[in-house]
């Protein structure tokens, strides 16, 4: 997110809600999944405010990636 910001100009805000910790490929296949959301956002829809939200949904023991621009 941090990288995205200073590179595109775009306010961008995270949130990451309490989560179970990960193994070192979980973790960066979220951050792919991250960036790939990111960039899709920034270069398509062009939007000045994109909100980034990572939470675990517990009853489905998943994990959520949530990549919203406006």
């Amino acid at each position: 997110v941090e990288e995205a910001r200073r590179i595109s100009g775009t306010e961008i805000y995270l949130q990451v809600d309490e989560v179970p910790p990960m193994s070192p490929e979980a973790t960066a296949h979220v951050v792919s999944f991250a960036r790939e959301a990111l960039s899709n956002a920034i270069r398509h829809a062009r939007s000045p405010l994109i909100e980034v939200r990572l939470s675990y949904v517990p009853a489905r023991r998943r994990m959520r990636l949530e990549v919203k621009d406006h």
